[in-house]
């Protein structure tokens, strides 16, 4: 008898528990899949320049005192890298993307809100620019030059560096407002070189020098920073997790290293 009653309570029990865990259980499938099987659907204008006509047109002193253009900026950027940046959210798989065509036309603000039928069937709308370029904000030269008796040899090596800033904000359609924005930089670096050899014997130096360069790439700099933008999208709008941290640190980190070096002029 005393079996049986072990037995009922253990049963008993267990079904208590069953009943605790299901209810869990099932929201935690439901959160999983209410998730995954529903990807926000976001729009993204044509991609602006507002860093200004050097972006464009800039030119600069080269080495020899020449000048060398360092503008790379084109009209048809705007759609090339709005092409970029949508298919680099689609493939996130976390995003649908509305229609393009229609969206890269310039509508005024208050269409995007919801005068305008296609655009206003996004939940968010991602407006990127350009907001600052800086081609060869840094760089650092080595030099060595070395004699064997009558061979010579030597090496140059310079590197640079390409800033640019992109100013993105997500427009949210239901309420109007800019719920989030954000300052993504990229850099990109290039390397000249020049190496020297040849025979030095009295007045008679045959030493020769051969010289490579590769320019700095603005868009390459622009793509790395077209990624970052995504991974800000997907962190603050889909993921939501402890990446939002790490944006804020890095937010955080780049006002401080750019304080007093604001300027218009």
């Amino acid at each position: 008898m005393q079996i049986n009653e072990r037995r009922i309570r253990s049963i008993f029990f267990g079904f208590l528990n069953l009943l605790f865990l299901i209810p869990s259980n099932i929201a935690y499938a439901d959160n999983l899949i209410t998730k995954e099987s529903k990807p926000i659907t976001i729009a993204v204008r044509k991609f602006k320049n507002f860093a200004g006509d050097f972006a464009e047109n800039g030119v600069v002193e080269g080495v020899n005192g020449e000048k060398v253009r360092v503008g790379f900026w084109k009209p048809s950027f705007e759609i090339k890298l709005a092409e970029v940046l949508t298919n680099e959210l689609a493939n996130t798989g976390h995003f649908t993307v509305v229609e393009r065509a229609n969206l890269y036309e310039v509508y005024d603000e208050q269409s995007l809100l919801g005068i305008n039928k296609k655009a206003s069937a996004a939940r968010y709308i991602v407006i990127a620019s350009l907001s600052d370029y800086i081609p060869n904000t840094a760089g650092s030269r080595k030099n060595s030059d070395s004699r064997l008796l009558i061979i010579r040899s030597g090496k140059d090596r310079t590197k640079v560096e390409t800033y640019v800033a992109v100013d993105v904000r997500v427009i949210d359609t239901k309420s109007g407002t800019i719920p989030f924005s954000r300052t993504i930089e990229g850099t990109t670096s290039s390397v000249s070189k020049a190496d020297r050899s040849g025979l030095a014997l009295g007045i008679i130096d045959t030493t020769s020098e051969t010289r490579s360069f590769e320019t700095t790439s603005a868009t390459r700099a622009l793509r790395a920073a077209l990624i970052k933008v995504v991974d800000y999208l997907d962190c603050q709008l889909y993921l939501k997790n402890e990446c939002l941290k790490d944006f804020e640190v890095e937010e955080f980190n780049r006002k401080k290293a750019t304080e007093g070096t604001f300027s218009l002029f």
